[in-house]
């Protein structure tokens, strides 16, 4: 064969070698490139490193911290008992052996998802018992004999007191007046009151005075008989004595 034909036959080759070899040559690239992305520990050709312990930093610091592992964060967010800021949990935990740009999931704190306890006195019943579940919290209910000063069904007392700052789920006790049965009356307290407003009270629950001594017109309350909170029917009398 003619050298000229010998030469022409062999170009084609030359081409197809140099294409096969560009390939060989990207697909290598293209391998390299891929392993040098993947996390996986089967695949990837990253170096492995030590995840650090950040739980309890500053968000910064964790993030400073962690810089020298090359790990990819991932933050999270969520209410804690601990301050705002503050990683709380991390995944992979401390101490575990990842390849560089693995994910790092850092829980950061929010603080404390505190709720402020309204102020419940003199309301009725129901409406504030609506009030803080609908707040979060959890309700507990005492009843006492109404006070007759107080309309029944009424908060008198509430714990804890309003304004404190609590949990949602917390519990709220409240203490609630009771209604009297008619046709009874309750005893209200009267010691260290005057003999005038001791008259006047006694009179708002249709109960009458006995005073000791008997013709004393002023003075200060220092005994009854019955005692606070006792029932007694209308126009009952209460011993008083008086100083």
């Amino acid at each position: 064969m003619p050298a000229s034909h010998h030469s022409l036959f062999l170009t084609p080759l030359r081409v197809l070698a140099c294409l096969a070899l560009l390939s060989v040559v990207a697909a290598g690239i293209a391998i390299t490139v891929i392993l040098s992305q993947s996390t996986n520990p089967m695949f990837s050709i990253r170096r492995e490193v030590i995840v650090p312990d950040l739980s309890g930093m500053d968000w910064q610091q964790a993030q400073v911290e962690q810089s020298a592992a090359q790990l990819s964060i991932v933050w999270d967010t969520r209410y804690s008992a601990q301050a705002e800021g503050i990683v709380i949990a991390q995944k992979p935990t401390a101490g575990s052996t990842v390849k560089q740009g693995q994910k790092l999931i850092l829980s950061v704190s929010k603080g404390p998802n505190t709720i402020t306890v309204p102020d419940l006195k003199s309301q009725n019943r129901s409406d504030a018992i609506q009030t803080l579940r609908d707040a979060g919290f959890t309700v507990s209910v005492d009843y006492i004999r109404n006070d007759p000063t107080l309309q029944a069904d009424t908060v008198i007392l509430q714990s804890p007191a309003a304004g404190t700052a609590l949990e949602a789920g917390d519990c709220i006790t409240l203490t609630v007046a009771r209604a009297v049965p008619d046709p009874f009356r309750q005893v209200p307290s009267l010691l260290g009151m005057s003999v005038a407003e001791a008259r006047r009270r006694l009179a708002i629950v249709e109960l009458l005075p006995t005073l000791t001594p008997s013709n004393l017109t002023e003075g200060t309350i220092t005994a009854q008989d019955p005692l606070p909170g006792t029932l007694l029917h209308r126009n009952a009398h209460v011993r008083l004595v008086a100083k």
